[in-house]
């Protein structure tokens, strides 16, 4: 019977297969899938992860509940399984849960929105299953979102998958890109100093601010809220710096030495830790 239930277990774990930015977690953490995922940068940026399940799984699974923080508008992404076609993400292909649904859904009131998606017959099957997050285009004001949390439901809205089966991604074992002081003081200066465009659309225009106009002076807010150095990058590419300079920041913002108690989603003020 302990033998059974320890298969079965197994079974049910989530398997990672792709990160985008290292994470620098333990091994240990291998068979469990990393959270959040993190949809940045260009247009079409597609990131994936391999979610395995037993055939009496797979069959029972009708929809996809979701947790995403950044949907701004409709169509800011899409989500694929497999080989099926790409399903975008508004307010009449999912179901968002209230608080947020009453507040205007995707492109409402709400950062953070809670959300089923049905899934077409066949989109699920036994053992290896890709799931896809595309970021399909930018308004010229966001560049991401994220994934929080994902499960597969049943008809009865049973989650198949238990909380074990996911892992946080550490913001403290999170280290600079570049580590030697002279990217770092380049991070400082480019900081401080670039010259950045409006954003990432064609002919967009060049702005007399910099990135300490819009953010605080030294970037501790950066820091402070846990933005990941691949969210740091690619917001920097987005305002016309180069991958190199983007590594150069993140690794600024690694640099200080400042509480660092937020997420993105969670930003705590006072009483805070």
């Amino acid at each position: 019977m302990a033998k059974s239930l320890d298969l079965l277990a197994r079974l049910s774990l989530v398997v990672l297969a792709a990160v985008t930015i290292p994470s620098g977690l333990a091994d240990t953490t291998i068979d469990r899938m990393l959270l959040p995922i993190e949809v940045l940068g260009s247009e079409s940026q597609t990131v994936s992860r391999t979610v395995a399940l037993p055939a009496e799984q797979a069959e029972s699974v009708r929809f996809l509940w979701l947790q995403i923080h950044g949907l701004r508008y409709a169509d800011q992404a899409s989500v694929q399984f497999n080989a099926s076609a790409w399903i975008p993400l508004n307010n009449n292909t999912v179901t968002i849960a209230e608080p947020g649904r009453s507040f205007g859904g995707i492109g409402g009131g709400f950062a953070t929105l809670v959300m089923t998606l049905p899934l077409p017959s066949g989109a699920v099957v036994a053992d290896t299953n890709i799931i896809r997050f595309r970021f399909n285009r930018t308004d010229g004001v966001v560049s991401a979102y994220r994934v929080l949390a994902l499960n597969f439901l049943t008809f009865e809205g049973q989650k198949l998958h238990p909380p074990g089966a996911f892992v946080e991604d550490a913001p403290e074992t999170w280290t600079p890109p570049l580590p030697d002081e002279a990217s770092i003081r380049a991070g400082r200066a480019l900081w401080r100093g670039a010259s950045l465009v409006a954003s990432s659309l064609p002919n967009s225009p060049r702005i007399e601010a910099h990135c300490a106009d819009c953010h605080a002076e030294d970037g501790r807010d950066l820091k402070y809220f846990n933005f990941s150095n691949g969210s740091i990058v690619a917001r920097s590419r987005f305002h016309g710096l180069s991958a190199l300079e983007g590594k150069q920041i993140a690794s600024y913002i690694r640099s200080l030495t400042l509480p660092n108690p937020g997420r993105p989603w969670n930003p705590p003020y006072q009483p805070g830790p």
